[in-house]
């Protein structure tokens, strides 16, 4: 595990560190957690604290959030390849009577 630290420290002091960062991390509430189980995606592995309305901790009890499906419909790029290939098709009927025509 990698975490922030102004010095360079290896085993036991490292533990101390790692343990001294974890504990601060588990005070600060999850940005993901909005008080129901299953919200936060990391779960029981998260860093941060899962606490209910009344400051009860949920982590114990949390599960991981199962991953959010991909909608398959059209995309925005789409959307701009129709509207592109409409503008061609307008522009080449318009080419076309602009020929037709003697000017």
């Amino acid at each position: 595990m990698v975490i922030p630290s102004k010095k360079f420290v290896v085993g036991v002091e490292k533990e101390i560190v790692l343990q001294g960062y974890k504990n601060k991390m588990e005070a600060m509430p999850c940005r993901y957690f909005d008080g129901s189980i299953g919200s936060c995606p990391f779960g029981k592995s998260c860093f941060y604290a899962h606490l209910n309305w009344d400051g009860e901790n949920l982590k114990p009890n949390d599960k991981r959030r199962p991953p959010r499906r991909k909608v398959n419909g059209p995309s925005p790029s789409d959307d701009l390849m129709e509207i592109f290939q409409v503008l061609m098709a307008d522009q080449a009927i318009l080419e076309e009577q602009v020929l037709s025509e003697e000017w």
